[in-house]
């Protein structure tokens, strides 16, 4: 069976919820098969090998690296490192780390 999926699926969450749907429905299916032996079946290890899956892979990888970095910005400025120091450290741009410094606006209440 030759797997083919939607090129219009975009980021890797995306892509994981509809891999974990069609396992999920796969699954309650045949109840007698391993996860082991329906991803087998459905050539999960080919999906992974396509351009389309490597390239969601590594945008969800940067935008997790991203993510982490910009999380540890308030913990460095707390730690009294300065704002420039940060942007070289973390190798973000000064603005990016302005921004992630400063506390959203709260909602009008």
């Amino acid at each position: 069976m030759v797997w083919n999926y939607s090129p219009t699926l975009s980021g890797w969450g995306q892509l994981r919820e509809f891999i974990n749907l069609i396992e999920t429905i796969i699954t309650d299916k045949l109840p007698q098969k391993s996860r082991e032996e329906i991803q087998a079946m459905f050539g999960f290890s080919e999906l992974k090998q396509t351009q389309f899956y490597q390239d969601v892979f590594s945008e969800g990888k940067l935008e997790g690296k991203l993510e982490g970095k910009l999380e540890a910005i308030p913990k460095m400025i707390q730690a009294g490192i300065s704002l420039e120091l940060i942007s070289s450290i973390l190798e973000l741009p000064i603005e990016t780390v302005r921004q992630a410094a400063t506390p959203p606006d709260e909602p009008n209440s």
